[in-house]
């Protein structure tokens, strides 16, 4: 039988000490909000014009990025150091990318990653905060 560790009196029990550690972690709790709100099937409605030229506009410039052999190269070398991360990690480094390099150059980062499913996840989460909304404006 595993020994489950005891609360000290006035002290934080390792586990305790643990979840507070990873919850110092979180830099941004819209990561973490869009995944439950995801996980629950709620995505943010638009309509289908909209996403039609959202996407349309997004894929001009990721178009521009990767036939930018600089711009390419950079988003490969991105997308090498963060395939090192574990998922939550590569979350935030396309998150960082895209508030500091743009959308654009973030979803082409995420496409030299190889990793569908975190392309289809980080998709998902630009879509639910609504960023590609933000590109268009």
């Amino acid at each position: 039988m595993e020994k489950i560790p005891e609360k000290r009196e006035g002290k934080v029990s390792d586990i305790e000490e643990i979840k507070r550690r990873l919850a110092e972690d979180f830099e941004s709790e819209q990561i973490e909000t869009a995944e439950r709100e995801i996980e629950k099937g709620k995505k943010e409605k638009i309509s289908p014009e909209e996403e039609k030229a959202i996407m349309a506009k997004l894929e001009e410039e990721i178009e521009l990025i990767e036939s930018t052999p600089q711009l390419q190269d950079e988003a490969e070398e991105k997308a090498q150091d963060i395939k090192k991360l574990d998922a939550e990690g590569k979350l935030r480094g396309l998150f960082g990318l895209a508030q500091t390099k743009g959308i654009p150059f973030a979803v082409a980062t995420a496409r030299a990653m190889d990793d569908a499913y975190m392309l289809d996840i980080f998709h998902d989460l630009l879509i639910k905060d609504g960023f590609y909304k933000k590109i268009t404006k």
